[in-house]
């Protein structure tokens, strides 16, 4: 939402939204498979700025990894840090998917 500059989020499964820049959030998914049982997933907030990038991955990712392993995702383009974040983080014995958007007011 640009008016408030916030993400809002809510998923189900092994997929984790983070945010970084400014701000560094990490908002995740309820546990279940879509189209079988699982928990309603609750909707969860993060603020927004003008560096803000949200990554959207899966479980092929591996987790553990911040700016100070990665600092260029603070400038690369969304498509870049999307390709390099799989490359470098996903998992060799996994599917791994990214999704990078930049915060644009």
């Amino acid at each position: 939402d640009r008016g408030s500059r916030e993400v809002s989020y809510a998923g189900v499964g092994n997929t984790v939204l983070r945010t970084f820049g400014a701000l560094s959030t990490r908002l995740v998914s309820a546990d279940g498979i879509i189209g079988s049982r699982f928990r309603t997933p609750a909707v969860q907030s993060a603020p927004l700025n003008e560096t803000s990038v949200m990554l959207l991955y899966t479980d092929g990712v591996r987790d553990r990894f911040d700016v100070e392993q990665y600092p260029q995702i603070l400038y690369q383009s969304a498509s870049v840090i999307a390709r390099r974040i799989v490359a470098r983080f996903g998992k060799l014995y996994d599917d791994a998917t990214c999704m990078a958007m930049r915060f644009v007011q």
